[in-house]
């Protein structure tokens, strides 16, 4: 009898231990826990593929995100592989360069659609596994929020979930759902559960949830001055594919008004803690407030993917802003609207 019961308390505390660690899962993939030296290599790799570092195990491959370094194998033996993708084939790097050379929505939507049906093909050359990355997924995971706004990526992602064969590699290129970018209508174009086992729904019900979440941000288009980083959003809900990508400093002079979506830096508590007592470093660990003057430039990662032009460096503006809409009470995000003064 004791014995029958010590076996069912254990049994019982091993399920717990298994659901404490999908949660830890979950919050980990949430967070989106890597650095800015993550960031820097990611970035490299975009800008120089030949440079780029291609070791095994996937842990210590550089493009690999955080969640991703968790997620590679490590004990058991890794599948039949061919040689491992070296990110410059003449094709992948046609497409890399007329995605830089693209000033529309339509022109950078079909690159980037390019882009996602090679790594594909490249995954299944190399017999990657279902969910795993690929080397190159990283890039074009933190290309797509970059370089096009919502809308655009809900197409490429649509487009991409027609075909059954590319189920495995949506984890790996979009990340874990789920997305912003998708619509309520959208709930039931994938099983959320097959790309994670700790999620449920491929879409928020919340329109607040649809400003992009830390992990689903990109690099940012611009900074100010307290290291806050800003991406330019179409001012129409459904821009057309002949219209300028909202980063294009002629599509920026165009508009008075803008939109845009701002992320902070994450830091430790105790860090966080000291900046918030200083006046001058407040500011960058708090969201921007009505009425607060931004004064704005593109940033170091935009600079460095697009090379630095003359234009890119010299440009500054200035934004009053008018509204402030958080993605939820505690969140590093959120979608704001301002005038250019």
């Amino acid at each position: 009898m004791l014995a029958a019961r010590g076996a069912e308390r254990a049994g019982e505390d091993d399920a717990r231990l298994a659901v404490d660690q999908r949660q830890e899962v979950g919050n980990y993939a949430n967070t989106g826990d890597y650095t800015d030296e993550d960031d820097a290599d990611l970035l490299n790799d975009v800008v120089n593929p030949d440079d780029a570092r291609h070791s095994a195990p996937i842990a210590h491959v550089a493009g690999a995100t955080g969640h991703e370094r968790m997620r590679a194998p490590s004990a058991r033996a890794p599948a039949p592989r061919r040689a491992p993708h070296t990110g410059d084939s003449a094709g992948e790097l046609t497409q890399y360069g007329e995605l830089l050379a693209a000033e529309t929505i339509g022109a950078a939507k079909q690159c980037l659609l390019a882009l996602v049906q090679h790594q594909v093909q490249v995954a299944r050359d190399e017999r990657v596994r279902m969910n795993e990355p690929a080397l190159g997924d990283s890039h074009i995971r933190l290309l797509m929020p970059t370089m096009l706004p919502p809308n655009a990526i809900r197409s490429v992602f649509l487009r991409v979930a027609e075909r059954p064969t590319a189920w495995p590699r949506i984890r790996p290129l979009f990340g874990p759902p789920p997305y912003h970018f998708l619509r309520p209508e959208d709930a039931g174009c994938l099983n959320a559960g097959g790309l994670a086992s700790c999620r449920s729904n491929m879409t928020y019900a919340d329109r607040r949830k649809q400003t992009a979440s830390y992990t689903q941000f990109g690099f940012g288009h611009l900074v100010d001055a307290h290291g806050r980083h800003f991406n330019l959003l179409p001012n129409t809900p459904e821009p057309g594919d002949s219209d300028l990508l909202p980063h294009m400093q002629n599509a920026i002079a165009a508009a008075s008004r803008l939109m845009l979506c701002v992320r902070i830096k994450k830091h430790r508590r105790n860090v966080k803690r000291a900046m918030l007592s200083n006046a001058t470093l407040r500011r960058g660990v708090l969201l921007p407030t009505v009425s607060e003057l931004l004064q704005l430039r593109y940033s170091e990662q935009l600079k460095r993917i697009y090379g630095t032009q003359q234009s890119m460096l010299d440009f500054s503006m200035l934004v009053r802003v008018t509204r402030v809409v958080r993605r939820s009470a505690h969140s590093s995000t959120a979608t704001i609207a301002g005038v250019r003064t």
